[in-house]
């Protein structure tokens, strides 16, 4: 086997690996003649790591070359830092290459093997890096534009993902005796990254930036309820708002449905196919389980249809959405042979007692939706500086169109109003 080609800093954990080990530990025995390695060109795509394109060329002329993705530490010091507190990489290790595994016997056991689907497959994983199969190169899988949002065929089929995966886990917990006994045995997946100083402070400045900024664009632009939605936003500044982010994250208790929660499940952390003819989805993938956390499934969906659910289709089809959710849940949870006991009328009512941690992770993400593409990770310095970094880009950007922030104003505007009909004093 060649030896790989250094293209960059961040290579240096890949470029080490030998994979033709790594090949026929996964059952690909064919002689590996080539392997190269070369920076996927992701800019703004990835908070926890650096993505890495690996093709595998074989000795056989008539064996495709295997495409495979890469996710390592980025060439930032301190962000490095605070990935290895957070337990990033250890946690998606473990989900793939122990947690996956027990799963799939159980899915096998009730003949639901194909259920499993929903993961990408995971070639190799320890606590730098992380090899999967290239979804885009060879299966034809895309991130759709995170500042676009989703339709209601791209939510639907997200959706329909997420309850896969917190029926999945649910029957995983039940088989191990309980959430104590089943996190005894998969050590850190109830790992919380809010408890990690550095993580809190950079959610918390972040979401204070973008508040100032919608504060900001409601004072120089006369739209109705301007007026109204400015004085109730100035009340959430200096905190407030993150501390209510924390109050709804702590606020589960021991009579609440809770499930292993995705922890991340946005617009970027998921893949579709789409049909070429029709151009409907035709797939969809759930990627980077680098956050998992043991809490209501309210969290994941709430932060889902706030930062990722175009706002028209949230409050057009809110009821169908949630509705499709609960249905694939229990259909899975019964196909596994662990029933879930949950109403509309419960899912509704969890929804809304934690709506405020969807809410506002969607304010803190909607200005920084247009500017992340220009995003690089390795230019931020310390993680103290990323959230002004950020800011400045926003900034930059709004002064360049105008127009759009007036657009940012009235959408705020609406967003509040849905946000006091739904949520629960």
């Amino acid at each position: 086997m060649s030896p790989p080609q250094k293209n960059m800093e961040t290579s240096n954990e890949v470029t080490k690996l030998d994979f033709r080990k790594i090949l026929k530990s996964n059952g690909v025995t064919d002689q590996v003649s080539e392997v190269n390695v070369k920076d996927s060109g992701l800019k703004g795509e990835g908070f926890i790591s650096q993505q890495i394109y690996v093709e595998i060329k074989f000795e056989n002329p008539n064996i495709k070359p295997l495409n495979l993705f890469a996710k390592t530490h980025t060439a930032n010091p301190s962000h490095s830092e605070m990935v290895d507190e957070l337990k990033a990489f250890e946690k998606e290790t473990l989900f793939f290459r122990e947690y996956l595994p027990v799963a799939r016997e159980l899915c096998i056991s009730k003949g639901q093997e194909g259920l499993l689907d929903i993961y990408p497959k995971c070639y190799y994983g320890d606590d730098k890096t992380l090899i999967f199969e290239n979804l885009v190169m060879d299966r034809g899988f895309i991130l759709l534009p995170k500042e676009e949002m989703q339709n209601l065929d791209a939510a639907t089929h997200a959706l329909k993902t997420l309850a896969k995966h917190h029926a999945i886990g649910h029957a995983m917990i039940q088989t191990h005796g309980g959430p104590e006994k089943f996190f005894h045995k998969f050590k850190n997946l109830d790992f919380e990254s809010f408890t990690i100083p550095t993580f809190a402070t950079m959610i918390e400045s972040a979401l204070e930036n973008n508040l100032n900024t919608i504060v900001s664009l409601l004072e120089t632009n006369d739209i109705e309820g301007g007026a109204e939605a400015l004085a109730k936003i100035k009340l959430l500044l200096n905190g407030k708002s993150y501390q209510l982010i924390e109050v709804a994250r702590k606020s589960l208790t021991n009579d609440e449905f809770a499930v292993l929660c995705h922890g991340d499940y946005w617009n970027n952390n998921m893949m579709f196919k789409r049909d070429p003819d029709t151009n409907k989805v035709s797939g969809h993938i759930a990627i980077d389980l680098q956050v998992t956390r043991y809490n209501s499934p309210a969290l994941d969906l709430t932060y889902f249809l706030y930062t990722s659910v175009k706002a028209e289709v949230r409050r057009a089809h809110m009821q169908t959405l949630l509705a499709i959710y609960l249905e694939t849940l229990q259909k899975t949870a019964r196909d596994l042979g662990f029933p879930i006991d949950l109403t509309y009328d419960d899912l509704l009512l969890a929804l809304r007692k934690k709506l405020d941690y969807g809410f506002y992770f969607g304010v803190c993400f909607g200005p920084a939706m247009e500017v992340l593409k220009d995003f690089d990770m390795n230019e931020v310095g310390d993680m103290s500086n990323m959230s002004n970094v950020i800011n400045k880009l926003i900034q930059d950007w709004l002064a360049k169109n105008v127009e759009i922030g007036k657009e940012i104003a009235i959408n705020f505007v609406d967003l509040l109003k849905e946000y006091d009909e739904l949520k629960i004093n």
